[in-house]
């Protein structure tokens, strides 16, 4: 049976815990500050393949 290499492609979002006292601090954060906090919970979604090879060919 042969194996072949499917690439897949996905979109990934993951949660973080800021600490601020209020909403509209958060809101006004920048988005490489994001970056540097711990992510609590992450999931990936399967978008579509995007290419499939067949190494042995």
């Amino acid at each position: 049976m042969p194996t072949f290499h499917v690439t897949c492609s996905e979109k990934t979002s993951y949660t973080v815990h800021v600490k601020a006292d209020s909403l509209e601090d958060v809101e006004q954060m920048d988005e490489s500050e994001f970056e540097y906090l711990d992510r609590v919970d992450s999931t990936s979604n399967f978008l579509g393949i995007d290419n499939i090879e067949d190494p042995d060919a």
